[in-house]
């Protein structure tokens, strides 16, 4: 996903997307207050399961 694109942009995307329901997001670029902010309006909008991504996290695909 882009960084560049704002929150708005970025929501549209996730919502025009054909990821299924429940799909993990992880954030990962910004400030965490930011972010968690970010978060919650995804959490709110969208069918998706978002978190911010721990601090030198190690995350398996």
């Amino acid at each position: 996903m882009s960084g560049h694109a704002d929150y708005e942009e970025i929501t549209q995307w996730l919502k025009q997307s054909e990821l299924k329901p429940n799909t993990a997001i992880q954030l990962v670029h910004g400030e965490l207050g930011a972010l968690e902010t970010f978060r919650d309006h995804l959490m709110q909008t969208t069918s998706f399961d978002v978190d911010v991504a721990d601090y030198q996290g190690v995350y398996h695909l």
